[in-house]
């Protein structure tokens, strides 16, 4: 174990010693108890301070041992994660939180702008603020970002430890946060009541939600208010009366769901697509984190009219780095998404056909191409299939296979459009405290201003390599993040299911979304996960699953002589039991049959 960090997260091997996580041959003797606390018992996870030779000290119990919050910290360990800085990084943090230089001249003063922060109930780190008014027949859109990049500057420890993460990295109840916690959720943090440095780009929106103008600049602001999504839907649900209505951001607020309508509209002209995302809210079903909770994630419209400033932020901001592209100084990081595959396409429509033909579906409908045989843009497509009683599973299932046709998007040196957005350019100006590419991106965008920060790295075409594979890694390691909490969670929901007789054990509805090769995928109703039932797994075991090569039609043979196969089709009912845990393949084996019939209701 590396001693010479501040803060480590250890799993008790005995009551007196500890096995670091991330260090798990290691084991230290645990002294130096301070009171209240006491040894915990072997499994419980702490955070432990380096004292002597061999030894720490208890700071904190994290998670008790084999708790569903023990299960998250160890799959952060899993990937190299440590939720604590090294005392070096701390020390450079507490440095600049003693002298965070806010009263810069320099900057300008825009602390009379009424701006607030809209976020989660739970959010620490407040990366942006806006403001909205009415200008010059259309609107003003201020759009304020924590000034992360000028205090964390290549060279730095702060900056090397900023790209060995690349991210912060959120998991049900643990942040791993890409910078000290007295940074992200202190003085960079655009916090409430107090005044703070900032990048504000000004946006400049006709009557129809386009941008006909931008500008940025380094300033001084100060939040009147840290909202949360659920007020403020609230407040615009309610309207007059409301006591954040009257306030001086009142109409600001009300703006935003005039501006984001307008935008979302302005996205669906450009055909951006509004796939039917399943989003789930993971938490625990009580403090100490025992077990998981799982809830449908509702998606508030603020939410979404939010979502559509960030997104204008950043591909104006990325416009702005087009315009200088020529500039020696500047070394642009843009985010790009290429169209998906025709080929992914063409596969799309194969199984769409098939699909209308087996389930007898209106051609005129339902077939990707219209009647003048091209096909239509998918965003017009797959917003006009039906959503009422079986149709529901069917257009579920579509969209899901019309999700699966995007490539992934990433970070490039080279501009590109960006298909999910609908941008011709598009760049991370927001979440520059969690992410080491908007830390990057800011930089460059000052030095196009002639705001070239002390401390700049000499060579920044190399640096610039570095931050975009960082970057890069950083999301790749947030979706393998995602996929392991996901079965962490199924694991607990299908391990209680093997809890009960094998007779009384429950059936889970679901839709079956998709095939491929030997795997089929079936989206449960509740929770919302995803299933992949492999063919080996299924029972019976010894049967014979094939896939027809339109990829609409599962058929599973028995081995018995005289049993008739089970044909299921994509968008079709499924029900699903767990049969056992198969340790080795860490997979489930899961019996199949279509959903039974509830009896008609007695006169």
């Amino acid at each position: 174990m590396d001693t010479s960090a501040v803060l480590q997260v250890a799993e008790m091997s005995a009551p007196d010693r500890v096995r670091p996580l991330l260090a798990p041959q290691t084991e230290l003797d645990l002294v130096a108890l301070p009171a209240p606390l006491e040894a915990p018992p072997p499994g419980t996870l702490v955070a432990v301070a380096a004292a002597a030779e061999g030894s720490v000290r208890l700071v904190s119990t994290l998670a008790a041992p084999g708790s569903a919050l023990a299960r998250v910290h160890a799959v952060a360990a899993a990937h190299g994660l440590n939720p604590f800085h090294a005392p070096q990084v701390s020390q450079e943090a507490a440095a600049l939180v003693a002298r965070p230089e806010i009263d810069d001249p320099s900057l300008l003063d825009l602390r009379h702008v009424p701006f607030v922060t809209i976020d989660n109930l739970d959010s620490r780190d407040l990366d942006q603020a806006l403001y909205i008014e009415r200008a010059q027949g259309g609107f003003l859109v201020r759009y304020a970002l924590a000034d992360a990049s000028h205090f964390v500057r290549p060279g730095s420890a702060l900056w090397t430890e900023a790209l060995a993460r690349g991210a912060s990295y959120y998991l049900p109840g643990l942040t791993v946060p890409m910078l000290p916690r007295p940074l992200c959720e202190g003085v960079v943090s655009l916090n409430e009541g107090v005044d703070r440095r900032a990048l504000v780009i000004d946006l400049r929106l006709d009557d129809r939600g386009e941008c006909v103008g931008r500008q940025l600049s380094r300033a001084q602001i100060c939040s009147r208010r840290q909202l949360t999504y659920t007020g403020v839907q609230t407040m615009l649900d309610r309207g007059p009366g409301h006591p954040l209505a009257d306030a001086p951001f009142g109409d600001s607020l009300r703006l935003l769901g005039e501006v984001g309508r307008l935008r979302m509209a302005a996205a669906r002209a450009r055909g951006v697509i509004d796939h039917d995302r399943v989003e789930l809210d993971i938490s625990y079903v009580d403090a100490a984190g025992t077990a998981f909770a799982v809830r449908p994630g509702k998606r508030l419209a603020v939410e979404r009219y939010n979502e559509q400033i960030s997104l204008l932020a950043n591909s104006q901001g990325a416009l702005l780095l087009v315009d200088r592209l020529a500039a020696p100084e500047l070394q642009a990081v843009f985010r790009v998404h290429a169209d998906p595959p025709p080929e992914k396409l063409d596969i799309l429509e194969r199984l769409t056909d098939a699909l209308v033909k087996r389930h007898q579906l209106d051609p005129a409908q339902w077939r990707w191409r219209g009647a003048d045989g091209q096909r239509r843009p998918m965003a017009q497509w797959l917003g006009q299939l039906p959503t009422a009683g079986r149709s529901a599973a069917i257009r579920q299932a579509i969209q899901h296979q019309a999700l699966r046709t995007n490539v992934r998007s990433q970070f490039d040196d080279e501009l590109a459009p960006h298909h999910g957005v609908g941008a011709r350019a598009y760049a991370r100006f927001t979440a520059p405290m969690r992410e080491v590419v908007g830390i990057f991106t800011h930089k460059e965008a000052l030095e196009c201003l002639g705001l070239v920060l002390p401390g700049a790295a000499a060579d920044d075409e190399a640096l610039r390599a570095a931050v975009i594979e960082a970057g890069n890694r950083a999301h790749e390691t947030q979706s393998r993040l995602n996929k392991a909490v996901h079965k962490l969670v199924l694991d607990q929901l299908l391990g209680r299911d093997l809890n009960l007789p094998v007779g009384t054990r429950r059936w889970r509805r679901g839709t079956l979304i998709g095939l491929r090769r030997s795997r089929a995928y079936v989206l449960l109703d509740e929770p919302q996960l995803e299933l992949k039932l492999y063919a080996a797994d299924l029972q019976p075991t010894a049967g014979r699953l094939a896939i027809d090569s339109d990829g609409a039609r599962l058929r599973l043979t028995p081995s018995g002589d005289g049993e008739q196969a089970a044909v299921w089709l994509v968008g079709e009912r499924i029900e699903v039991a767990a049969v056992k845990h198969l340790e080795p393949a860490q997979r489930w084996q899961f019996a199949v049959r279509r959903p039974v019939r509830a009896p008609p209701a007695a006169d």
